[in-house]
């Protein structure tokens, strides 16, 4: 009697496994690999983004910083404009005297001198003048009656006296137009 061994199959399966392994340990090393490269993957693309956040955020700090110098020149420009509308709203009211004592020294006749002048901010203004004779007071008063077509928008007569030297004192109220923008 014979007996039929076959070494043969148990030979193949030996074979066999040692294969499986090869494989099952080199797809292992191969999702490793692939795990770690995506792992470096994913650190390189986040130390990028870190990177490009902290360059935005310094660009946005510095936007910032522009919009506040913006802010206060805006500020400053708004304070500058009211305080302008406030000097031309004081130099509208304000009187122009020049006007107003060429305006006196054109109607004074030869023989009056002016004695006194007294001007206020309202353009209001009170003159003493001294005369020799009542034909140059005459005179006079009727030169101030061309005063309100020459611009000075008011003129009345207001005291007349004589002083001891035989000279007249003549109270003047004048109101001087304020002065024209120019």
């Amino acid at each position: 009697m014979s007996l039929k061994i076959n070494l043969l199959k148990q030979k193949r399966k030996q074979v066999k496994r040692p294969k499986q392994r090869k494989i099952i340990s080199g797809l292992s090393i191969f999702i490793i690999i692939i795990m770690l490269a995506g792992s470096l993957f994913t650190y390189v693309y986040y130390f990028i983004l870190l990177r490009s956040l902290n360059a935005l955020s310094l660009n946005i700090a510095n936007y910032n910083s522009e919009i506040a110098k913006y802010k206060e020149v805006e500020e400053k420009k708004s304070v500058l404009n009211e305080q302008l509308s406030k000097i031309k709203n004081i130099y509208s009211k304000r009187v122009d005297f020049e006007k107003g004592i060429e305006e006196i020294e054109s109607i004074l006749p030869a023989g009056i001198a002016a004695k006194g002048l007294t001007l206020d901010r309202d353009g209001n203004t009170e003159m003493n003048v001294i005369a020799s004779s009542s034909a140059e007071i005459e005179k006079f008063v009727e030169n101030l009656k061309s005063l309100r077509e020459r611009g000075l928008t008011k003129a009345t007569l207001g005291k007349l006296s004589r002083d001891k030297d035989q000279s007249y004192n003549i109270g003047l109220h004048l109101e001087i137009p304020k002065k024209e923008e120019k």
